[in-house]
């Protein structure tokens, strides 16, 4: 049976708001297949619950008897992975809402009733609806639909208002999330368990034995979680202050985050199992790149999509490669750097004895330059064959993410 919020100011017990966000996480955690989680974190779905602006209704047929909401349409910043600035400057003064999409039983026995009326009533006149789908699958579709329903029920229709996204000139489409692979096999002998390989350790081996350097006061090394929190953590405000310096500037024509917040960049370089490469001048860091190899640092992936790619074949080791950061002043001599830190990349997995699956994500804009790079900079290591697909580029796209955009008017 599915109830509707009765009153739009209601509030829901601590017990009714646990029990929905556990609902919530089960149902999307059965849903996720690629490498990128989708909908909202338990803490984002517990917040919005919280919001009157939030339409949820009520499900009273979950497992164990309980009663939940589901939050079906939601603020758009309750959602931390959508660029709030985005959406101030194209739709200022407007609603803009997150779908997320109920359990497809659900929806169907919406989409045959009138259950929806009183929410529709609540939508606010020319509003924005945002949500994204993995490309296949069924809930690109049933978001439409849903929305389509809703507007309906409102008296209303609904207009695919979806920008392209535009940089440099031109216009790329609209915007989408591409994740890519490149599987470098080392040309020694790969180790039987790749997989689990320590790239951290291999790495503090070799610059104990002098053969790199950690954190020279000039040139390229290696940085430890040691070197980020000593002096009050001052390499991890100058990193900090270079990656914003960047991607501020960087940031993309997009509905997605696109720069990432502090706490997140300081989670994935201050974990053990990241390697992290600097390029120092007189004790200053102008340029970093770092090998994620603990996928739950990267708190928007679904790292249970990395481990089944792992037993696919283990003699790969997996490392998620979030970007390269080169000081802002230094951007014309990026390509020096970037060739002298990814040498020590090489030294290391040489070392280890291991093959690598770099991946990465691009949007739909810096997919036309991001993918090519990386290859040629890992091409042009000559420990490292690339395999190579039918048409002969280095890099594989394994999922894309569409973004939509929907004007109920």
């Amino acid at each position: 049976m599915i109830d509707i919020l009765g009153s739009p100011n209601a509030k829901f017990s601590p017990e009714t708001i646990k029990a929905s966000v556990d609902y919530y996480k089960s149902v999307y955690e059965g849903r996720v297949t690629g490498p990128q989680l989708e909908g909202l974190d338990g803490s984002w779905v517990e917040n919005a619950l919280g919001d009157d602006r939030t339409l949820s209704f009520e499900i009273d047929s979950t497992e164990g008897g309980n009663v939940v909401q589901w939050p079906l349409l939601v603020d758009i910043s309750h959602n931390e992975d959508y660029q709030q600035r985005f959406f101030e400057d194209r739709y200022p003064g407007q609603s803009v809402y997150y779908l997320s999409t109920p359990p497809v039983e659900i929806l169907e026995t919406i989409a045959h009733t009138d259950a929806l009326a009183e929410l529709a009533a609540r939508l606010p006149a020319e509003s924005i609806v945002v949500y994204e789908d993995q490309e296949g699958n069924e809930f690109g579709e049933a978001s439409f639909a849903i929305t389509s329903v809703l507007a309906e029920q409102a008296g209303r229709q609904v207009h695919d208002v979806t920008p392209d996204s535009e940089a440099f000139g031109n216009t790329y489409g609209q915007p989408k999330v591409n994740h890519f692979e490149i599987i470098a096999r080392n040309k020694v002998e790969t180790h039987a368990d790749a997989a689990n390989a320590d790239l951290v350790e291999v790495a503090a081996d070799l610059a104990a034995r002098g053969e790199i350097r950690r954190m020279p006061s000039h040139g390229v090394g290696i940085a430890t979680v040691e070197d980020f929190q000593k002096d009050n953590c001052a390499l991890l405000d100058q990193m900090w202050e270079m990656y914003k310096g960047q991607f501020e500037n960087l940031v993309e024509d997009h509905p997605s985050l696109q720069i990432q917040p502090r706490g997140e960049l300081e989670k994935m370089l201050q974990d053990k199992d990241t390697l992290s490469i600097v390029y120092m001048e007189s004790d200053k860091p102008i340029a970093m790149c770092y090998f994620v190899s603990n996928i739950d640092t990267c708190i928007w992936l679904n790292s249970e999509h990395f481990k089944q790619r792992d037993q696919q074949d283990d003699s790969l080791k997996t490392v998620y490669f979030p970007g390269i950061v080169v000081d802002a002043q230094k951007a014309q001599q990026g390509g020096e750097y970037v060739k002298e830190m990814l040498s020590v990349v090489s030294k290391v997995t040489e070392e280890a004895c291991v093959g690598m699956r770099v991946t990465f994500q691009s949007t739909n804009v810096s997919s036309t330059y991001i993918p090519s790079i990386v290859e040629r900079y890992i091409d042009s290591d000559e420990k490292f064959d690339i395999v190579r697909n039918d048409d002969g580029s280095g890099y594989k796209k394994i999922a894309q993410y569409n973004y939509h955009v929907l004007q109920v008017a």
